[in-house]
């Protein structure tokens, strides 16, 4: 298998009079036999990342290693990598088991090992019964599983996953989303996956790696981006719905955050030194939409709002609050009996609250207990 490391890794599009840099200067390792996942918007750098690394583009500038190995100017045939992409790119005229083995039997692989390597991937994904039929006669999940097959019998070193299940229905995706993780962990190939979706990212990876306009935010494991958020991009991106943002100014005192919605009380040196953290700072409280407790009694709480709207999804209720103006979303697990149009009061939990830096936006460190 390969560890990854990318060096400033930079990619421009254009010339000289409209120059876009959608990769920029990023440093990133992938563990061997790891899953880490690529998460961000469209436009983010996500997929032009993952075709460098695939040699499918020239870096602009930056360094590609494999293990020790420099990769900048290696053919992509000669990388050891398999990709996967978002639709499937079978031959419509070989039927699955010839679109499996194609590519073994361009590299001179005897037949009967062909046929053996394609009948292990076939089993493992739930498409041996499939072997014969056409790809005209497959579902979309059916060809994709068949995609995903093919890169499995060239027993790569890295596989590239570029949003392979996005053009699926919900019900494919989950089951998809399983069975690439339960390939991964029983091959231990060393696996990056492009995605928008943060439910897949969070369900699947080892680690992520959230980027925004070219550059890495932040990586880590998906409990340490929920728990520890380096920045308000991190914050808002991760999670749905989204963390509640307030803009707020630390008193005179530093014994309080005062947002205009409500005071947040802190402890006695509250504020790391190191934060530059004085009177009157202007910084961002944000709060995750489930550590907000609803109350019938409109004085228990830091503030009041209005509940607008409740959606219902599964055993998770949306509320909309209307808070001073302020549109903000909460989630419920479970029974309530909670009604539109109702004002409610609202208090936080403190281990779902981080404080940033407004200017900078990037994370302070603050004791809140």
């Amino acid at each position: 298998m390969a560890r990854i490391l990318l060096k400033n890794l930079t990619k421009k599009y254009g010339g000289i009079l409209r120059e876009v840099i959608a990769v920029n200067e990023i440093n990133l390792e992938i563990k061997d036999k790891s899953f880490v996942t690529l998460l961000g918007p469209s436009g983010c750098g996500k997929t032009s990342t993952l075709r460098m690394i695939a040699g499918l583009e020239e870096p602009s500038a930056g360094e590609i290693y494999f293990d020790d190995e420099l990769m900048n100017d290696v053919p992509t045939q000669r990388r050891g990598l398999a990709m996967v992409f978002q639709q499937p790119t079978l031959f419509p005229f070989m039927n699955v088991m010839d679109n499996m083995t194609y590519a073994l039997k361009i590299k001179g692989v005897p037949k009967e090992d062909r046929m053996e390597r394609a009948k292990e991937a076939s089993a493992l994904l739930h498409i041996d019964e499939f072997l014969d039929r056409m790809p005209g006669e497959l579902s979309g999940g059916e060809r994709q599983r068949v995609d995903l097959g093919r890169a499995i019998v060239t027993r790569p070193k890295v596989f590239l996953l570029d949003e392979p299940l996005a053009s699926l229905d919900a019900q494919l995706r989950d089951e998809l989303r399983s069975e690439v993780r339960l390939v991964h962990k029983r091959l231990g190939v060393t696996t990056i996956f492009v995605t928008h979706d943060q439910l897949e990212a969070l369900t699947m990876s080892d680690e992520i790696a959230v980027m925004n306009k070219g550059r890495i935010e932040q990586v880590g494991s998906p409990n340490s981006l929920f728990d520890k958020p380096e920045n308000c991009f991190v914050a808002g991106f991760v999670g749905s719905p989204p963390t509640i943002f307030f803009e707020g100014n630390v008193t005179r005192d530093l014994t309080a955050i005062d947002t205009g919605h409500f005071s947040l009380d802190l402890p006695q040196g509250a504020f790391d030194q190191n934060d530059n953290v004085g009177p009157n700072s202007e910084v961002i409280v944000g709060v995750r939409p489930d550590c907000v407790e609803l109350h019938k009694d409109t004085s228990k709480g830091l503030f009041q709002g209005q509940i607008t709207m409740i959606e219902l999804l599964g055993k998770r209720w949306i509320f909309h609050l209307d808070v001073k103006g302020k549109e903000v979303k909460i989630e419920l697990i479970g029974h309530h009996d909670f009604k539109e149009r109702e004002t409610v009061g609202a208090t936080l939990r403190r281990e779902g609250i981080h404080v940033f830096d407004r200017k900078s936006r990037k994370r302070l460190e603050v004791r809140l207990n």
